[in-house]
């Protein structure tokens, strides 16, 4: 997803 790329901090919350 671009959104997930664009904030990897929320990334690793929503994938971790």
């Amino acid at each position: 997803m671009v959104r997930d790329r664009k904030l990897p901090q929320n990334s690793v919350r929503k994938f971790g």
